[in-house]
């Protein structure tokens, strides 16, 4: 019996034509894996059949970066701009490619949601990163403005399995991405500057054509991702100026790459930005004193050290830096990656190395207060913004700050400053300002979270060794801190019948149980605070003025049916900061 290899070539190629009319490439492609003579006989029937439709050979190849097997496939037919559906193929030969695309392209079922993942070889090649092949196809005929469709994770519900994406909407629901947008949101550097190299434009990035301004330019992406190697190459060529300073609407913002660096997303390292900062710097615009209040009313304390750093912001009066020093110690509630002034509906990403742990906010306060100081913001200012007028040690003891924060910051202020302003023009001193701020009833807002005794031990504590603990002081409406504590019990304990459940008075002591429940838990928090003052006073208070707030104190127990006990706990953390 003949074998296989035995048989003529005509015989052959009518058994590779049968299988062609077929469809079924796996059999052809087995075949002419038989030996170099099936080799011979088939791979060409093999590369025809392939590029009759969707060329399995030709995405293979830009997937894997077979160069050698890009020509090919054109040679014998395929079309280098076709547009394959990749996550669920029409047609059967794209299935053994399917595994290698889509492990690096999230596969979700088609729907109204979801729709094909749709893209060009030269589109699959420039997410792989293969530059030969990303050059063989652009040489063949590849067309760099070709539009895909959900290939990489920029839209409104872009996947996170890439860091890099535009997160921001001015660009249309499913935005339709060229090639070398693609280059940038992966990443490919070396992709990208071959892209450019071939004629990709430097600022079209939307293969949508009716709406070519909704898109973002290369640098707008760059800069927002933090690839601080695609910027430079930017910036190396003509037009550099008017690219950075162009701006794209971001929820009725117009922003300029130097703002879009500290939105952006991409990888969590911080030294990117900083350097595409310093580079953009040189091209211009400038921002303004905005921009840092709201990165300080944000929180977003790293991102206006590294502008000021960058020399972004170069025109800051002493009233200005004044003023940010106040956003700065100031706690916000609003979230901190609001743009707007209001607080807006429309959330603004600052990038997660800015806010990516309270330790990381911490050291950025702390960064952005001594920069301000050393730039000329005055530390010992009264800040107008509140009324009555508040201090720097003021806001940083305010009981909303976490006690790890505070007491770094209180801190911070008595290293910077030899003599930390004591009081107020109001004659509120900063034990006056830390009580009241803890004892006043809050309305229509969350509360500030529970009390716990130990709260404000570290910050008397710093207080009383500066000599800043100046519980007898009296303010202008003739009050001490002790009084600010006794008022407020008892206006609760009055009121406290009168107020509905949907109006309940928040304050420092956390929102208790029924009626009594909460009574008593003024009583027991209130005057255990007035038994931590008079403690950590006990070195600074003069004899008389202590024996006095203790009798009022006793008797204020006297009338609670002495059902307030105070907690040992306390006692035992003042100990050791004031031996005996």
């Amino acid at each position: 019996m003949a074998s296989f290899s035995n048989l003529p070539v005509e015989i052959l190629r009518m058994i590779g034509g049968h299988l062609s009319t077929e469809v079924d490439c796996y059999t052809l492609a087995a075949l002419a894996a038989t030996s170099r003579y099936g080799h011979w006989v088939f791979n060409d029937q093999l590369y025809e059949t392939d590029a009759s439709g969707a060329s399995l050979a030709l995405l293979w190849a830009a997937a894997t970066g077979r160069v050698r097997t890009v020509q090919l496939a054109v040679t014998h037919g395929a079309n280098v701009d076709f547009t394959y559906n990749v996550g669920q193929p029409f047609d059967a030969r794209l299935r053994p490619a399917l595994r290698i695309i889509t492990a690096h392209v999230p596969v979700d079922g088609p729907g109204p949601d979801h729709p094909h993942r749709q893209g060009t070889a030269l589109h699959i090649a420039t997410i792989m990163g293969h530059d030969e092949a990303v050059w063989r196809l652009l040489g063949l005929g590849a067309r760099h403005t070709s539009p895909s469709l959900n290939l990489c994770p920029c839209n409104p519900r872009g996947d996170l399995f890439r860091r890099q994406s535009w997160r921001v909407n001015p660009v249309l629901w499913y935005p339709l991405w060229r090639p070398l947008h693609l280059a940038v949101c992966f990443g490919n550097v070396s992709t990208f500057a071959t892209l450019v190299e071939r004629g990709a434009s430097l600022d079209k990035t939307g293969g949508a054509t009716s709406v070519p301004a909704r898109y973002p330019t290369s640098l707008q992406h760059a800069a927002y991702a933090g690839n601080f190697d695609i910027v430079d190459f930017i910036l190396d060529h003509p037009g550099a100026v008017s690219r950075a300073t162009a701006t794209i609407d971001v929820h009725g913002h117009a922003m300029t790459p130097l703002e879009l660096v500290y939105m952006g997303s991409g990888s969590g390292d911080r030294e990117p930005r900083r350097q595409i900062m310093r580079r953009l710097v040189q091209f211009g615009p400038l921002l303004g004193e905005d921009a840092l209040f709201r990165a300080c009313r944000s929180q977003a304390f790293g991102t206006a050290v590294d502008l000021i750093e960058s020399g972004a912001c170069p025109q800051l009066s002493s009233q200005s830096l004044t003023t940010m020093l106040y956003y700065t110690l100031k706690f916000h509630e609003a979230h901190r990656v609001n743009l707007a002034e209001d607080g807006g509906d429309h959330p603004i990403p600052h990038h997660s190395c800015y806010h990516d742990s309270p330790n990381i906010l911490q050291c950025d306060r702390a960064a952005l207060l001594e920069l301000l100081v050393k730039r000329g913001a005055d530390i010992n200012a009264e800040f107008p913004e509140e009324s009555p007028p508040v201090t720097a040690l003021m806001l940083a003891t305010e009981p909303e700050h976490d006690d790890h924060a505070a007491l770094k910051t209180i801190q911070l202020i008595l290293d910077l400053v030899y003599s930390p302003r004591a009081s107020n023009s109001s004659g509120m001193t900063v034990v006056h300002h830390l009580i009241k701020r803890m004892t006043t009833p809050r309305t229509g807002v969350a509360p500030i979270p529970p009390f716990r005794p130990t709260v404000p031990i570290g910050r008397l504590m710093h207080l009383a060794r500066y000599g800043l603990l100046m519980l007898d002081a009296v303010d202008n409406e003739g009050m001490t801190a002790f009084d600010y504590v006794y008022n407020a019990v008892a206006k609760h304990i009055e009121q406290w019948d009168s107020i509905s459940p949907n109006d309940a008075v928040f304050n420092v002591f956390g929102v208790f149980g029924g009626t009594e429940g909460a009574i008593q838990a003024w009583r027991f928090y209130g005057l255990e605070l007035v038994d931590m003052m008079l403690y950590s006073g006990r070195l600074t208070l003069d004899v008389p003025t202590r024996n006095e707030e203790m009798t009022r104190r006793d008797l204020a127990k006297q009338l609670f049916d002495d059902s307030v006990q105070f907690h040992p706990t306390s006692l035992r953390a003042f100990d050791r900061f004031f031996p005996s």
